[in-house]
């Protein structure tokens, strides 16, 4: 896994492009890759592309807790707590 590799090596920048770059037909690894790369970009504070990175995971049809566990930690940290509620289970 290069966008693995890449993160550990402290290419983050080049991690998240590899890891969203995975083409959403192949929906697991994409799932994968896109929910990896949210969470960096949560942890670095990119929020709006963290943002983006999710929906993105959501196109591949997969239904994840991950997912929305990642978009309520990104709705607390962008001030939009109401829009988390939502999502609680």
């Amino acid at each position: 896994y290069l966008g693995e590799a890449l993160q550990r090596a402290d290419q983050t920048d080049e991690a998240i492009e590899v890891l969203r770059s995975i083409p959403l037909e192949s929906e697991a690894d994409a799932l994968a890759g896109r929910l990896s790369a949210a969470t960096i970009l949560i942890q670095l504070g990119r929020l709006d592309q963290a943002e983006t990175a999710l929906e993105e995971a959501r196109q591949t049809g997969i239904d994840n807790p991950l997912t929305d566990e990642l978009e309520i930690d990104l709705r607390n940290l962008s001030g939009q707590r109401d829009r988390s509620l939502p999502l609680l289970h």
